[in-house]
């Protein structure tokens, strides 16, 4: 059987089948079924039925313990959505935050006392959709859960964004530090970014050979939930000069001694984190 080979640049990356979340752990044949397969890891581990192994036979391995299952290939959304899809969609309210349906406003109400439901009217929503949908005045913009895989067309997303200062990308498919590179290249003015709740591939140690772009604009990033180390955390050192806040709760540090390559000395202004400061929340958010 010949599997497409654009199928293969999948491993690693995150899609969506539905609503759920998952990584692309394998690509091919399944023995005894007809047809392309994707050996998924499900961020909802409770959706798994495998390890990655089927009777006897081992596609992938699972990180954690019963997070797999395999999904035919046309059933998955592998593309994702672009930063500038996602931004014209939710600001010209033609979806909701985790691309839901916005709620119309005859759909608000309250429940009085008695559990009666009145309705109610917002007053001047008209002027903020329109001022919303100017996207180009945005100065901080909210795209959690919009299924955004990639940056899009980058000139297109500069004219769109060219004031944007935070953005806070919660919940999405982004998997690698080459988005975050691309994203700021894109939007310059970039000082405050929420990656949390992405599942990112960050090398584990820094690679001398490898020089990465230096992104001097951020100020604060926050990459809480992202299922990383300290050591990846630390790789990144090289390439955040100026950052002043790091915020990392929820993630897999158990000691913040960063890899020996970087011991020597520390550049003026290189954020650190305490094991208090890992249970920080976000102090900017929209």
């Amino acid at each position: 059987m010949t599997v497409a080979c654009g199928l293969f640049a999948l491993l690693g990356c995150r899609v969506l089948v539905g609503r759920h979340r998952a990584t692309v752990k394998y690509v091919g044949p399944v023995s005894g079924q007809e047809g392309t397969w994707l050996g998924l890891e499900w961020d909802d581990a409770s959706r798994g039925k495998h390890d990655g192994e089927v009777e006897g036979t081992k596609y992938f391995q699972c990180s954690r313990p019963g997070a797999g299952s395999f999904v035919r290939a046309e059933k998955v959304n592998t593309r994702g959505s672009s930063v500038l899809e996602a931004l014209l969609s939710r600001y010209s309210n033609k979806c909701g935050e985790l691309g839901l349906p916005d709620v119309q406003e005859e759909e608000l109400y309250v429940h009085t006392v008695r559990q009666r439901r009145v309705h109610i009217q917002v007053v001047g929503a008209d002027k903020i959709t329109s001022q919303q949908s100017q996207t180009q005045c945005l100065t901080s913009a909210r795209l959690v859960g919009a299924g955004i895989s990639h940056v899009g067309e980058a000139e297109a997303l500069a004219r769109a964004a060219v004031n944007l200062h935070e953005l806070d990308l919660t919940g999405n498919l982004v998997h690698s530090w080459d988005f975050v590179e691309e994203l700021v290249s894109v939007l310059p003015g970039l000082k405050i970014l929420n990656l949390s709740d992405n599942k990112l591939a960050l090398p584990h140690t820094p690679d001398p050979s490898c020089t990465r772009p230096s992104l001097p604009t951020l100020q604060a990033l926050v990459l809480n939930d992202c299922d990383i180390t300290w050591q990846q955390v630390a790789s990144l050192e090289p390439s955040l000069p100026c950052l002043e806040e790091l915020h990392l709760a929820g993630n897999a540090i158990h000691s913040l001694q960063p890899p020996c390559a970087l011991q020597p000395s520390q550049p003026q202004g290189t954020a650190t984190a305490t094991p208090a400061q890992q249970h920080q929340q976000p102090q900017r958010q929209q």
